[in-house]
């Protein structure tokens, strides 16, 4: 039987099946990494928050009931102040981790809406190697029969018969 003349093509549609499959394993693995990621963010930030309350009593506690000096009063807001500004960090490292995970996932889609599209592909170019296949085994038992009928014997003379026929038609073996 002949090469399948889509064969290179087959080939080709393989190799980019199992790209997009590996491409959908990695996605997936991304999607995984972010969802951690904006875990711990959160995380991160909740316990920030208890912390920070805490210490922001903690503080005042210490402050009531003594003197302080302007420049002293200045260094504890300074101080709260860089407290609010690390919850704002933290606000700030769980949107990015949010917005990290919603492209992951985006990402994820995309790629196992490019794994369906190839998948689709290599069917469609299997089914028509099985068509294909099917035609060329026909055109082989066609070209079969045909030499089969080119080759076929003709039928036994019978010499008395055509010496009879012969001289009827006036030919003589002589």
């Amino acid at each position: 039987m002949a090469r399948y003349p889509l064969a290179a093509l087959l080939v080709l549609r393989e190799q980019r099946l199992n790209k997009a499959t590996q491409t959908v394993a990695t996605r997936k693995e991304q999607v995984r990494l972010a969802k951690s990621q904006l875990k711990q963010a959160q995380t991160q930030l909740e316990e920030y928050l208890s912390w920070r309350s805490e210490e922001i009593e903690r503080r005042y506690q210490a402050l009531l009931g003594t003197v302080q000096s302007q420049q002293e009063l200045a260094d504890f807001n300074a101080g709260l102040g860089a407290l609010y500004a690390q919850e704002e960090s933290l606000n700030q490292a769980l949107t990015q981790a949010q917005v990290n995970w919603e492209q992951a996932r985006e990402a994820l889609k995309a790629a196992e809406a490019a794994l369906h599209a190839a998948h689709k592909a290599h069917e469609k170019l299997l089914r028509h190697q099985e068509l294909w296949q099917v035609k060329e085994r026909a055109l082989a038992e066609y070209r079969a029969d045909q030499e089969l009928e080119d080759f076929k014997g003709k039928a036994p003379v019978d010499y008395e018969r055509a010496a009879g026929a012969d001289a009827a038609l006036g030919y003589d073996e002589t």
